[in-house]
Formats: structure tokens, sequence, C-alpha cells
């Protein structure tokens, strides 16, 4: 065998690399911050009645969520807890796909437990924007699929940690009605719904 020169060894190798056939890489859903982070005050009647935080693991074209939902609501003067909701659940996605998921769900006193494939549906987490175009997403609690109408508000502003940020403005009918303002990045900034006394709940970002 000949010997190779620095020179010839770094054309063939050069050679090899653009012979080799390109490996198209499955992109990640949008609204994953850079920070890998997102967090929520759950405000209801001016009071925080609980936390919403989203955390973000990508790994190629890969991607791992882990959300918790922490919500406790007590009523006044006496301090009793009226309704409680804590929630702990992780996504599994593949690209643009969910995997799966496994949530285990306390709704007032009612436990869930579930560990399930994707089946093709979105979880309603709702803080992937593609959720607005679904049609059709998956409960996050018992994980039936439910319909999902979505009406354009428009665009508006909307505050975030003391500062206002440009939003998309939807809002969702069904058995998942809630506004949802999405950033220009896709990051949920905020989302809003009522009670079922008629109060509004406001999850905000900080």
């Amino acid at each position: 065998m000949k010997h190779l020169t620095s020179r010839r060894l770094a054309a063939l190798t050069l050679a090899l690399t653009l012979g080799a056939p390109m490996v198209a890489r499955a992109a990640l859903p949008s609204g994953i911050p850079a920070s890998g982070t997102l967090s929520y005050d759950v405000i209801r009647k001016g009071d925080k009645i609980g936390t919403e935080t989203i955390r973000f693991h990508p790994n190629g074209d890969t991607l791992s969520v882990e959300l918790s939902t922490d919500i406790s609501v007590k009523l006044p003067v006496v301090r009793v807890e009226a309704y409680r909701f804590h929630q702990k659940s992780t996504e599994s996605w593949k690209g643009e796909t969910l995997v799966s998921i496994a949530s285990k769900t306390d709704d007032n006193g009612k436990p869930h437990d579930i560990s399930m494939a994707g089946n093709g549906l979105l979880p309603a987490s709702l803080w992937n924007p593609a959720t607005v175009r679904a049609g059709t997403v998956m409960n996050t609690i018992d994980g039936h699929a439910m319909k999902l109408p979505v009406q354009k508000i428009g665009e508006e502003m909307v505050s975030v940690g003391g500062s206002q940020q440009h939003a998309t403005h939807y809002r969702t009918s069904g058995e998942l009605a809630r506004d949802l303002w999405y950033g220009m990045d896709g990051e949920l900034l905020k989302v809003t719904l009522k009670a079922d006394d008629g109060s509004e709940v406001e999850y905000d970002l900080h």
C-alpha cells in the first residue's frame, strides 16, 4: 500500500464526507424556551393558588417534557381546603410526534394514573402551539380523546414578568375551554379559564 501523504489523506476524508448520505433530523415542536423551563403562577381572584412548571429535555430529535401542577383553593376566613389538583406527567417525543405519556393526577381526591402511547394525538398540556391546529387532543388526566374547537382572536400584547410581549390569542371550547396566548417563538405566555364558580383563573408566565 502506498504511503498516504497528509494532503492525500485530507482529500480522501473530504471525498468520503461529501459522499456520505445526509440523514435528516426530525424537527422538534416549537414552543421550547431557550432556558428549558416554563414556570407559571396560578392566580384566582387576585390570589396565588398554585404553580405549574414545564421542563424540557431535548436530545437530538427526541424530547422529554416533565410537567408538574399544584393547585389548592382554600375557603376564605376558615382557610379550609375546598379544592385541590396535583398532577405530574412525562411526555416523550420523537420529532414532532408524541410517542408516549405517563401521568399521575389527584383531581380533588380522585386519583388517575395513565401510561399510554401517543396514538397520533397531541396532549392537552397546551405548551405546544400546534395544539390549536390539532382538532382533537389527548386528555392528560385519563387519556381520552377530546374534540378541540379553536377560534383565533387576534394579535395582542400581554404582560410577562413585568414586560409587554407580542402574542397571538386563541380561544378553545368544548371540554377544554381556555384562552391561550402564544408568543412570537411559540412559547405559551398565558392561559385563562373559568372555574366552576364562574371566577377567572390565570396561568401567568414569570
